[in-house]
């Protein structure tokens, strides 16, 4: 009988570890999928609030620069259903002294 709670004993903090590990991993994934809601590349959490040339900094040169509407080329809109093949952008909109109060996933204005 030593022998089995010997073993017993052994196993116990394997088990601790990996269901720790695991619950890590699954709050890790959920902050992840939680601050980058809008798009996977860009942390909205972080961007939010932000100077316009701390974004660039980080995220490199914007590819549209529309005044207080500033945008990242994400992706053509190709879907399975009812794709329209336009491009889509990641943009933020800027307050007059260019800080960063929203973001969202759009086409390019006009169509």
């Amino acid at each position: 009988m030593h022998m089995e709670k010997g073993n017993t004993n052994k196993k116990l903090p394997i088990l601790i570890i990996s269901i720790g590990s695991f619950l890590i991993l699954v709050v890790c994934l959920i902050l992840f999928c939680l601050s980058h809601a809008t798009n996977f590349r860009y942390n909205d959490w972080w961007i939010k609030g932000r100077h316009i040339s701390e974004v660039v900094a980080r995220y490199g040169e914007l590819d549209k620069d529309l005044g207080r509407k500033k945008g990242y080329y994400i992706s053509e809109g190709n879907t399975w259903i009812m794709s329209d093949h336009q491009p889509r952008y990641y943009w933020m909109i800027c307050d007059d002294n260019e800080i960063v109060c929203d973001v969202f996933v759009a086409g390019s204005p006009g169509g």
